[in-house]
């Protein structure tokens, strides 16, 4: 029970942390249009990261524009299905009494330390990142 606590308070209080960061982000023209970056790495390597343009990505899809946001940083949709979905999924366990999300995290957390799964996980992220360097983000 002190796990699954844990967890859930974990989660939200990281979507909450993200949903501020999209509101300030959306208040600054110069962090969503670009002029300015918050990426440690970009910073002190002039290197994009791969989750570089997430933010901006995020906020293009949430204007409504599908298409420039996965050109941005197709990482904007997994952050717009976390952010959305992880409340609404530990409110539901907890008004239903049920651990469907911590099941499914250990699920996750066991099925990402197989190698093959880990290999082809560090290739899609190793590809993201060399897009982003092509990009010129």
């Amino acid at each position: 029970m002190q796990t699954k606590s844990k967890l859930y308070l974990a989660l939200l209080f990281a979507c909450f942390v993200s949903y501020c960061w999209v509101l300030y982000s959306t208040k600054s023209d110069n962090l969503v249009y670009g002029s300015e970056s918050v990426c440690f790495i970009k910073n002190a390597t002039g290197v994009p990261c791969p989750s570089c343009g997430s933010t901006r990505s995020l906020i293009m899809l949430l204007d409504g524009s599908p298409k420039e946001a996965f050109m941005l940083n197709p990482l904007g949709y997994l952050a717009a299905l976390v952010m959305f979905f992880i409340p609404c999924w530990v409110f539901f366990d907890l008004i239903m009494g049920k651990e469907t999300l911590v099941n499914v995290y250990i699920w996750a957390v066991r099925f990402l330390k197989k190698p093959p799964v880990a290999i082809g996980f560090g290739l899609l992220v190793a590809a993201n990142w060399i897009w982003n360097i092509a990009k010129g983000l």
